[in-house]
């Protein structure tokens, strides 16, 4: 089995980051996204203190209204998105494994090392951004204007029945990405079994759901970069609306929210280091110099996926872990498991609700929790992806989606910065669970 493992082939990075890293930074997306913000950041500024000649002003107001149109039509689609992305990527990254009696033997391990870590990730972001509060910097000012939610969130009864969906074409519908990720666990368990069938046509049925499994993550990925060419103008009308509105004191917390996000980030790090120690009794400089090509590669690229063949040769060579396990944890991990995103994506929605003044009581909390959790485990590293789970979430708590608009801009190095933890976590559960199945043998 280790020999058949073995020779899994791994993919290569995406075509589109590799031209866009040769390219000049003007021919790059996070490029124009901060050009688009600082447009938008100007206009509104300049609209807001009233210094423009009225020909002026009535030109500006209009382009920004025209650019906000756009971006409540980009936020709309980017929240329905995130069901094909999440369904999709499950799918096609468990159905489309190569060596699926590996996979069975280790599927329930994984799945609950993958759900504690990814737990322990989303609950670190939401305790940082609870103690520091990030958002109140923005409170009242970046609520001008915005229509907050008042709907009644579900009890811990209506939350748990919630879990199980009524049809297969609601959760999509309704943007519902925690139901959406447990048909996509169940249709994947599904395949799965038919492709270990020794029925010939069962075999050949898994085949094909798994080859269109991929198709269909390969278009929807597709259709998400083609919506992202418009993010620049939906950052520049959101947020010169947003400005117009509040003025520059909105400008203030952003300092606050990116430190929020990044200590965090660093208390992951934290958590994976003990966590290696616990395993294996390496200290800190054993895994960080020894990793420390796959994690520059990840916060270059800022994409699991174009760092996967540098990880898995990093946790063969220079961490020593079985090239049979590698292959599964780091090609698994890549498609589906990104800790560092969640532990983002729960400090961006506390900022938010903080901002926009929207109370989280303990159910919106298990909402974000599970939500999150569950998504971190079918989150493909496509450009939008993560945003896309984020303005879910952020619909399913009352707060204004128009708040993405506020951290947008910053994604960009924030993007970085996760992916890092993201391939750190990969090479982690690498190195643990390797630890754990040696130790077991003995």
């Amino acid at each position: 089995m280790q020999a058949e493992a073995a020779e899994v082939r791994i993919p290569q990075p995406p075509a589109a980051r590799a031209s866009e890293r040769k390219a000049g930074f003007y021919r790059q997306s996070w490029f124009w996204i901060l050009t688009g913000l600082s447009l938008g950041v100007g206009a509104g500024l300049l609209l807001n203190v009233g210094i423009l000649p009225a020909a002026g002003a009535v030109l500006a107001g209009k382009t920004v209204s025209l650019g906000a149109a756009w971006g409540d039509l980009f936020l709309s689609i980017l929240r329905y998105a995130a069901g094909p992305l999440v369904f999709t990527a499950i799918v096609s990254a468990v159905a489309g494994h190569e060596d699926p009696g590996e996979l069975k033997s280790l599927s329930w391990k994984v799945l609950a090392y993958f759900v504690f870590t990814s737990t322990v990730a989303t609950l670190l972001g939401l305790g940082v951004a609870s103690i520091l509060r990030p958002g109140l910097m923005f409170a009242g000012s970046a609520a001008a204007g915005a229509a907050v939610s008042t709907a009644a969130l579900p009890t811990l009864k209506g939350f748990l029945l919630g879990l199980i969906p009524t049809d297969p074409l609601t959760p999509f519908l309704k943007a519902n990405t925690l139901q959406v990720v447990l048909m996509g666990v169940v249709v994947a368990a599904a395949i799965a079994l038919l492709k270990s069938s020794k029925n010939v046509r069962a075999k050949a049925i898994a085949a094909a759901a798994a080859r269109w499994a991929s198709v269909g993550q390969g278009w929807v990925m597709k259709g998400m970069q083609l919506l992202m060419l418009g993010a620049p103008v939906a950052a520049f009308g959101l947020l010169g609306r947003l400005f117009a509105q509040s003025g520059l004191g909105s400008l203030l917390g952003l300092g606050a929210y990116v430190g929020t996000v990044v200590l965090g980030l660093a208390l992951l790090m934290v958590f994976y280091l003990l966590m290696i120690r616990l395993a294996t009794g390496h200290g800190p400089l054993w895994f960080l110099t020894r990793s420390r090509e796959a994690l520059l590669t990840g916060f270059s690229t800022a994409s699991s996926a174009a760092s996967m063949p540098v990880s898995l040769r990093t946790a063969i060579h220079e961490l020593g872990v079985r090239p049979s396990l590698a292959n599964l944890l780091i090609t698994l991990g890549a498609a589906v498991n990104q800790e560092g995103t969640a532990l983002y994506q729960a400090v961006a929605t506390l900022f938010l609700a903080q901002a926009f003044g929207v109370p989280l009581p303990l159910t919106a909390l298990l909402y974000v929790l599970g939500v999150l959790v569950a998504s971190s485990l079918g989150t493909p590293g496509a450009p939008g992806a993560g945003m896309a789970v984020l303005a879910t979430v952020l619909a399913g708590v009352g707060v204004p989606l128009q708040g993405i608009a506020l951290i947008l801009g910053v994604d960009r190095i924030l993007d970085m910065c996760r992916t890092t933890l993201n391939v750190a976590g990969d090479l982690t559960s690498a190195v643990v669970m390797d630890a754990v199945g040696q130790r077991s043998k003995k």
